[in-house]
């Protein structure tokens, strides 16, 4: 199942790319062409010499303020038939910060820069060090000399949170490889639960699929 192809996007949103347009477009994991339509969009925008803002920025210079609500997918760490411990290292080092930057920049990860130095920007957006005062995790899976995923974590009250993660291939047991490390590494460090805000919709049905208690809140604070 996919869903709109870029370029029907673009051709639908052009017409109305006017002063004051209000656009609302999907994010979940049908609409995989939208992040790319978006950023040709914007393109297109500036070009016409408009600016794009956030709804509320425009409610906000009509006086009106714009409360927020975030969210996030939590479950428990439930460990299920086997797990390849052994594939999943510590990215530490230089080389092996490069080699990943190197790997994962050709995976169609939205997060990652392109174009002309996208390479030394994708560096340093992974070197930034996570913000928290408490444990850090990042961690890579490789085998046959190749880096298949990676996850940034940290741990903060007793619950392991998903900072950033991101895989070579797009299919559901690529993410259910991370699901799998997080409920491990959860499980060993004693964490409660396991919350991210990455990915929420498709780790909520994947882990009921899997069996995991699992639940999208409200994120507190």
């Amino acid at each position: 199942m996919v869903g709109t192809a870029k370029r029907e996007l673009v051709e639908r949103v052009i017409p109305t790319l006017v002063n004051g347009s209000i656009f609302m477009f999907h994010a979940n994991e049908i609409a995989k062409e939208t992040p790319q339509a978006v950023k040709s969009l914007v393109h297109h925008a500036h070009s016409k010499g408009l600016a794009m803002v956030p709804v509320s920025e425009l409610l906000h210079a009509d006086g009106i303020r714009a409360g927020e609500r975030s969210w996030q997918v939590r479950f428990k760490p439930t460990l299920q038939g086997s797990f390849h411990s052994e594939q999943w290292k510590r990215v530490a080092g230089e080389n092996e910060l490069r080699k990943l930057a190197a790997d994962s920049l050709e995976w169609g990860n939205p997060k990652a820069p392109t174009g002309s130095g996208a390479y030394s920007k994708w560096l340093q957006m992974l070197s930034k060090p996570i913000q928290s005062d408490s444990q850090t995790r990042f961690v890579a899976r490789s085998f046959a000399d190749q880096h298949w995923a990676y996850v940034r974590a940290s741990v903060r009250g007793g619950t392991l949170v998903l900072e950033d993660f991101a895989t070579k291939e797009a299919h559901a047991d690529a993410l259910v490889s991370i699901l799998q490390w997080a409920a491990h590494e959860a499980s060993t460090l004693g964490c409660e639960w396991i919350t991210g805000t990455q990915d929420m919709r498709r780790i909520h049905k994947l882990c009921e699929q899997l069996g995991f208690e699992s639940e999208i809140v409200l994120q507190e604070g």
